[in-house]
């Protein structure tokens, strides 16, 4: 499990090669919009034009899509999560993560209460929708349906009415993990993984 807070520009080469390998482990976003450790300053997760206190300038830059990128990376197990207002909904999302075989990404909506006056509880409490109680189905059930519905997560992954979902947005189990496809090259890789192989040299002189 990799737990990372909003440092796109630090991670975000390494989130896409996560999603496009279908490693087996979940990562989990600390989704402040703000820079909570280092005196609040904008995220790229914080929208355009919003200024919250710790910065002296309304925030220039559009904001990333966290579901958007984890769709577009390949990523095969995708959602969205409360906070500390909704433990029991997050204790759920994670531990789906944790069963699913392959690359899971949550996003973890988390008020920054020091520095972020904006997305406070309160402004996602009156938002706040699970995706699962309106009916939404999140799984793929063929490679062929797959464009459609990650078109479809995707279109549900903004905030178009003021409200913002949380819940399941995307789960597609048609994708093999990258174990299984290196298994295929190395028939014992499962069994004994290079890193328990001997180190074999070869010296050209």
């Amino acid at each position: 499990m990799w737990v990372m807070e909003t440092y796109w520009a630090l991670g975000a080469a390494h989130f896409v090669a996560l999603g496009r390998r279908n490693v087996d482990l979940v990562v989990i976003m600390h989704d402040n919009t703000v820079y909570g450790l280092t005196k609040g300053q904008a995220s790229p997760t914080l929208a355009r034009n919003l200024q919250p206190k710790a910065l002296p300038k309304p925030n220039i830059q559009d904001a990333v899509n966290p579901i958007g990128l984890a769709i577009a990376a390949g990523y095969t197990f995708i959602a969205r999560g409360g906070y500390a207002a909704r433990v029991q909904h997050l204790k759920e999302l994670i531990k789906k993560a944790i069963l699913h075989k392959g690359a899971a990404f949550i996003d973890v909506l988390q008020p920054c209460v020091t520095y972020d006056n904006i997305h406070t509880y309160d402004y996602y409490n009156k938002r706040v929708y699970d995706l699962q109680e309106e009916g939404w189905d999140p799984m793929v059930k063929s490679p062929e349906e797959l464009p459609q519905k990650a078109a479809q997560a995707l279109a549900k992954s903004y905030e178009g009415d003021g409200r913002i979902p949380i819940g399941i947005f995307l789960i597609n189990p048609n994708v093999p993990m990258f174990e299984e496809r290196y298994a295929q090259r190395l028939p014992n890789y499962l069994k004994v993984p290079p890193v328990g192989n001997p180190l074999r040299l070869t010296v050209g002189l």
